[in-house]
């Protein structure tokens, strides 16, 4: 593995990168695409003391205040460059909720913030910290999920906004062009839902 300091940012030459704090964590292609280059996006803005592998970049918080300094570079950098989130940045990290610097942070919102994938993400909680890696597409451009990730997503989906649905006992089927295909028990035929209004619903 290579690990350089890049004008105080660390590259690693390295599939997963693992956090062990909150983190604001971003989309490199996307600050490609919306930002120029990634050297510009960081010196631009002075977000130095990041981590990255090329395909994701992560910065961990390290103080008691870096959730409001994250939700200050959200609201004053990231959101009016065009960055959005989930689809462009997520916050997310390994978080315990008592005795550390992060116990005012409410218990409901542990589990919310641990582990949170996306298109883009892999972000596997571990009892070690969050390991992440930069989610592979298919051939079409849609992200690649396996049909436990997508079961797991759907019933937390109903969870939040249909709950009398998990009687009928949803079960995935399938996965394309950005879609899960899941039926239902007593209801004839397929039903569809878009990954991209799951992920919204999860994460708003």
């Amino acid at each position: 593995m290579r690990e350089e300091l890049i004008e105080t940012v660390t590259y690693k030459d390295k599939d997963e990168l693992v956090i062990n704090h909150l983190s604001l964590i971003l989309n490199v292609r996307s600050i490609n695409l919306k930002c120029g280059s990634v050297w510009d996006f960081i010196s631009g803005n002075k977000l130095f003391g990041g981590t990255t592998n090329g395909k994701i970049l992560v910065y961990q918080a390290k103080g008691d205040y870096d959730d409001y300094y994250f939700k200050s570079v959200i609201k004053e950098i990231l959101h009016p460059l065009g960055l959005n989130y989930i689809d462009d940045f997520i916050i997310s990290g390994y978080l315990l909720p008592y005795g550390n610097s992060y116990s005012a942070v409410k218990p409901e919102m542990i589990e919310k913030c641990q582990g949170i994938s996306t298109d883009w993400l892999v972000n596997q909680k571990t009892e070690g910290g969050c390991i992440l890696k930069f989610r592979k597409t298919n051939n079409n451009s849609y992200p690649s999920y396996t049909i436990e990730e997508l079961q797991k997503k759907l019933i937390k989906y109903f969870e939040l906004t249909e709950p009398r649905k998990l009687d009928f006992n949803l079960q995935v089927i399938g996965y394309e062009n950005g879609k899960i295909i899941f039926g239902m028990s007593k209801h004839y035929g397929r039903f569809l839902l878009s990954i991209e209004k799951l992920q919204r619903t999860l994460y708003k």
